[in-house]
């Protein structure tokens, strides 16, 4: 029922080893969320990845609203739900492409 979508700014990008974001609001230009991904090699030859995100500013009201009618109580245990589909399409893709 709700889409929506955000631009974001790249803050960290080291290859192999480091990709960084900010999500911020277009309208404010405030920062929210920074979201981080570490790369690591993996004992089985394979690639570890490491997603971490940093709250940086609370939600203004009217997101918060628009949340909670999507269903969304928890703003960090979201991001967090979000973070563990994330990993699980990237090793989808990566298992993939083996």
């Amino acid at each position: 029922m709700f889409r929506w979508s955000t631009k974001v700014r790249v803050v960290a990008a080291q290859r192999p080893r480091e990709f960084g974001f900010v999500v911020g609001l277009i309208l404010s230009g405030r920062d929210m969320t920074r979201w981080s991904y570490e790369f690591e090699q993996a004992a089985d030859g394979g690639t570890d990845i490491i997603e971490s995100f940093e709250m940086l500013d609370d939600v203004p009201w009217y997101i918060a609203a628009s949340q909670r009618l999507m269903g969304i109580g928890d703003r960090k245990a979201n991001l967090e739900a979000g973070m563990r589909r994330t990993l699980e399409r990237i090793k989808g893709v990566a298992e993939e492409t083996r």
